[in-house]
């Protein structure tokens, strides 16, 4: 009968759950009790508040079910705390390996990314993203994170993948990708990353009215030196009594005279081109 009586009592200690103790299992049933109803109100800080409660018995010995970390997963997805969300998840998968549940993690990574920010400077700057976003609780998970920063001047979780404007800079996270960046007055200073180089930009050459002034003067002084000399000439020859040598004469002189005229107003020309150049 002894044999008999002890395998009972062996049988009957591994059908009920994993207690410490009457003490921790009394606690346990009368926190989930409270997370359900606090839940059925939304009053999700109060459920997560409960739900830290119940975890901490895991220490002694309690073992939550899928269902209550499920029930602190969701608390944690309203109150914008996404990273705590997916962890209190995969502690769910953990005890009940649920496709549902599996989902719900692929779905996260899908849309978020892991974010490590500080604040440098006296003033701290807000977090806001380019394109605001539909979903509640990536819009609460925005104003968690700000919170986080105001609190404690540094932020560790989960954002939505997404461009983020801070003060004169922006901020980029990747879905499922890990980003580490110090906040500034100024904007955003990634780690790891080095100021990008100013650039000097050439200044455009422009031509300068100095220049463009010389060189139509000197066009302008050319043309009125070969009209004159081509009204000389048409005097010469409206004087029939020229002789044959004479129109020579004239010819070489005004072939002369062109040429040097020319000449200097080519190379006044030029002086001006460059002094547009150089200006």
């Amino acid at each position: 009968m002894r044999p008999i009586f002890c395998t009972l009592l062996v049988v009957l200690a591994l059908a009920r759950p994993a207690h410490a103790g009457d003490a921790e299992y009394g606690l346990h049933i009368q926190l989930a009790a409270e997370m359900k109803n606090l839940a059925a109100r939304n009053a999700w800080s109060g459920v997560d508040t409960n739900y830290l409660r119940l975890y901490a018995l895991e220490a002694k010995g309690e073992r939550l079910t899928a269902e209550e970390h499920k029930l602190g997963a969701e608390a944690a997805r309203a109150l914008g705390n996404i990273a705590e969300c997916q962890l209190r998840l995969e502690r769910a998968f953990k005890v009940g390996a649920d496709p549902a549940v599996a989902g719900m993690i692929v779905e996260i990574k899908s849309a978020y990314g892991t974010a490590t920010l500080t604040v440098e400077g006296k003033h701290r700057p807000q977090l806001l993203a380019d394109v605001p976003p539909f979903a509640p609780d990536q819009r609460a998970a925005i104003l968690y994170a700000n919170s986080s920063l105001d609190a404690s001047r540094r932020f560790d979780g989960l954002l939505p993948a997404g461009t983020y404007l801070v003060a004169g800079g922006t901020l980029t996270i990747g879905a499922d990708s890990k980003q580490v960046a110090a906040l500034t007055a100024t904007g955003v200073r990634i780690a790891g990353v080095a100021a990008a180089p100013v650039v000097q930009v050439p200044k455009e050459k422009v031509d300068h009215p100095v220049g463009l002034i010389a060189s139509t003067a000197a066009a302008a002084a050319a043309s009125g030196l070969c009209y004159g000399l081509a009204m000389s000439s048409k005097g010469d020859f409206a004087d029939t009594t020229t002789t044959y040598a004479d129109l020579q004469g004239i010819a070489t002189r005004t072939n002369l005279l062109g040429g040097l005229a020319v000449g200097g107003a080519a190379a006044t020309v030029g002086l001006g081109v460059a002094l547009a150049v150089a200006w």
